[in-house]
């Protein structure tokens, strides 16, 4: 073998092990409790990610932003209890992700989200792409104390406020 093609298969093999690491990691979380925003559970995940990848939230891609995009080649999508018409908008944010190279691979995480909705998704992505992974998450909504959890609150302001100023560059 070439220095060339033991390289690129090296580069194969790392691409796999860090995609399996990062679906592992994403199908054990388990957030501290429940929350009530998509917001919540995205700041969670993503500090839960941070442990182990190189997470960049909020990341704009052409016209549109991802709420992360992972390691320089995944992107993730999170979703907290849709319905019907933001599963119709949700297609249509995947179908445009994937136009660009640099997202490898998309996981859509899907928060308290019913199960025929799920398998209606995975139904419309399916025959138009093979790059995206769909995990759905059941969580328990617990009433909690805040006090308990000032950093999230406080990283859930500067989301919101990065968020504002993005819409605001529209």
């Amino acid at each position: 073998m070439t220095d060339e093609l033991l390289s690129e298969e090296l580069s194969k093999k790392c691409f796999k092990i860090e995609f399996h690491k990062l679906w592992l990691d994403i199908k054990c979380f388990e957030p501290l409790r429940g929350f009530c925003s998509e917001a919540e559970y995205e700041i969670a995940l993503t500090h839960f990610l941070k442990r182990k990848f190189k997470v960049e939230p909020q990341k704009r891609i052409g016209n549109f932003v991802i709420d992360a995009f992972i390691n320089d080649k995944f992107g993730l999508e999170i979703k907290y209890c849709i319905d019907r018409n933001e599963l119709n908008r949700l297609v249509g944010q995947i179908l445009n992700y994937v136009e660009y190279p640099s997202l490898k691979i998309i996981f859509v995480v899907l928060f308290n989200t019913c199960d025929g909705l799920v398998e209606e998704l995975r139904r419309k992505i399916k025959p138009h792409v093979k790059n995206v992974i769909i995990v759905s998450k059941k969580t328990v909504r617990v009433v909690y104390d805040d006090s308990f959890f000032p950093s999230y609150d406080a990283e859930l302001r500067r989301l919101r406020d990065r968020k504002k100023k993005l819409e605001a560059v529209r």
